[in-house]
């Protein structure tokens, strides 16, 4: 299966690796034999400056994409971004965790595009935690409800991944919540509150969330 990448993950600010610059970062990736990378908060945000880096260093920049409609609709999801865009241009980043956390097969996907695939995650999905994630802490959620969590959750990953600010801002991405948890009047900064509250429903114990709680703060 030709045109597939290697990857290698850019060092997050202020974690491990914070202190090496762009130019040190692509540069090894190039001499450990990595064709891809994702885009890193160190990158220049000028196209051209950043294609003209990785040019000269054989490297191409490998987009993940983030499934909205994980649990309801990943087929079709998947099927309509193929159809709606341009294969020169876009191809497709195969996940294996995905496909398999929501109950579809992976190889099925990899036979209908196996010739769009660049990118690979291979992921173990271990049965029984995928049960106990869907079955909730607090609550035996509907599907819709479940999925809306996931979603949130997923909307609040992204973010964080692009560096994004998420106080005292907007999220028009809102999870379905439990009566008793709702405020009137509802906060001024519709989301964070919601998707915080999505977090928890989704530890499988109230332990999991304090200890979860304590190393944030």
């Amino acid at each position: 299966m030709p045109g597939f990448y290697l990857q290698s993950e850019p060092p997050v600010r202020g974690g491990l690796g914070s202190e090496n610059t762009f130019e040190q970062c692509v540069s090894e990736m190039a001499l450990a034999g990595f064709t891809g990378s994702e885009v890193g908060n160190k990158y220049p945000k000028n196209p051209e400056v950043l294609k003209k880096a990785l040019s000269l260093r054989g490297i191409e920049i490998c987009n993940q994409w983030f499934s909205s409609l994980l649990l309801t609709k990943p087929f079709a999801e998947v099927e309509r971004m193929m159809e709606h865009t341009d294969p020169e241009y876009v191809n497709l980043l195969f996940d294996t965790g995905h496909f398999a956390y929501c109950g579809e097969d992976p190889l099925e996907m990899v036979g209908k595009y196996v010739g769009r695939i660049k990118h690979v995650h291979l992921k173990d999905i271990r049965p029984e935690v995928v049960e106990k994630v869907k079955k909730g802490n607090f609550v035996n959620p509907s599907q819709k409800m479940f999925a809306s969590w996931v979603q949130a959750v997923s909307v609040l990953r992204n973010m964080c991944a692009h560096n994004s600010r998420i106080y005292n801002r907007t999220i028009h991405t809102t999870p379905e919540i439990l009566d008793t948890d709702k405020v009137i009047p509802s906060p001024a900064h519709n989301g964070l509150y919601q998707i915080l509250l999505a977090m928890k429903y989704l530890k499988s114990s109230a332990g999991e969330w304090s200890l979860f709680v304590e190393e944030l703060v």
